[in-house]
């Protein structure tokens, strides 16, 4: 790495540099090497390293800026330079990374959905959101929208409200995901790119002869790549969908196949609706038990206790050596929340189930706040 009276454009600032050596103990560490947790540099680099940055920020007239005025970034400004040996340059950029991180103050990424950039800004951001969505407009050729969002993902169809704090006002967006083109409005459902491979690992589960009942499908990530002859769409509560399925496997005119696994990738509350495999079968032991991926949320410092905990509770089933549980951690949410993955065969002591205590149950949770449950298993992950 050599800058030498060289013009490096950053944003609309242009800076000559002049070669020094300062920082030369950022090489001192081997590439290989990975610096601890809580990784600080030595005093005098650390000193040293924010002299040579402090020639980097933005023109004094641009501090508390709100509203953008492209004008006042048109400078120059001369600063410094560093010389690196060519094979000190991957532990150089390594360190550095470190040193920069470890700087208070930066703004975290974001989400890119298609033309949308989506931020989760903090508070202290907030006045220079305008600001911050115009520079990511300018540096990336492909966004056309910047959101914030507003508040939690707490409504009925999980997504949030949100708003444009740059760029058109334009949610219909388009995603390209394990071979398919997804179109949607970003505003009215809910899409997390992050969980691209989570959606991957779970396809590469299911066979060619599979027949899969996604609960709540939402825009189809799961399901819609497997799609490559005949395939049926409803729009049902997740349990009327299940039952109308099953009731149909006897019927004639029914075009209803029997499905061997069923996603329920609504991590918020889909556990509470396991209930309606209680019984479901029990006028049908023909047809094969289907295997059940179901998404959850755990905050338990034994999050697999908590988590098959939950769903024996549901079931009014303890599971055994004979159905085991297998329980995948999938992503982590917040510093203390992480998502889960629970697979496991349909029990037939929970399929098979007649008892009318445990049906009424069932149908009496099934009533309970029914047009709140409704609306959440049609929707999403």
């Amino acid at each position: 790495m050599l800058l030498c009276r060289s013009a490096i454009n950053l944003g609309r600032i242009k800076y000559h540099c002049t070669v020094v050596t300062p920082l030369r103990r950022l090489c001192s560490m081997s590439d290989t090497t990975q610096p601890p947790q809580g990784y600080s540099l030595p005093a005098e680099v650390t000193k040293a390293a924010s002299q040579w940055l402090s020639t980097l920020r933005p023109p004094v007239t641009t501090r508390g800026m709100k509203v953008m005025d492209e004008s006042q970034f048109h400078v120059t400004v001369h600063t410094k330079a560093l010389r690196v040996a060519a094979k000190e340059c991957n532990a150089f950029v390594t360190n550095m990374r470190y040193a920069l991180l470890n700087m208070p103050g930066s703004v975290a990424g974001f989400e890119t959905i298609g033309h949308i950039a989506h931020f989760n800004l903090r508070e202290d951001y907030l006045p220079f959101k305008e600001i911050i969505g115009r520079i990511v407009i300018d540096k990336n050729q492909h966004i056309k929208t910047v959101v914030n969002k507003l508040g939690n993902i707490d409504t009925t169809f999980r997504f949030f409200q949100m708003e444009v704090v740059a760029g058109e006002k334009n949610f219909i967006t388009e995603v390209k995901e394990s071979g398919c083109r997804f179109q949607f409005d970003y505003s009215c459902v809910y899409w997390n790119s992050k969980l691209s491979t989570e959606h991957w690992r779970l396809l590469e589960t299911f066979t060619k002869k599979d027949v899969i009942c996604d609960m709540m499908a939402g825009v189809g990530p799961t399901v819609i790549p497997l799609i490559s002859g005949k395939f049926h769409l409803y729009n049902k509560c997740g349990r009327q969908f299940v039952r109308d399925l099953v009731a149909g496997y006897d019927r004639a005119d029914s075009p209803v196949t029997p499905f061997t696994q069923v996603v329920m990738n609504l991590p918020a509350s889909a556990i509470e609706f396991l209930d309606v495999f209680i019984g479901l079968f029990a006028n049908n032991h023909t047809a094969p038990l289907p295997t059940i991926h179901c998404y959850c949320f755990s905050a338990e410092s034994d999050p697999e206790k908590d988590v098959q905990a939950r769903v024996e509770k549901v079931l009014k089933y303890q599971f055994t050596a004979d159905d085991p549980v297998s329980i995948y951690d999938v992503r982590d949410v917040s510093p203390l929340k992480r998502m889960y993955c629970v697979t496991f065969s349909l029990p037939p002591g929970v399929a098979y189930n007649t008892s009318p205590t445990k049906r009424a149950q069932v149908e009496e949770a099934d009533t309970q706040d029914g047009k709140t449950k409704k609306a959440k298993s049609d929707h999403d992950e």
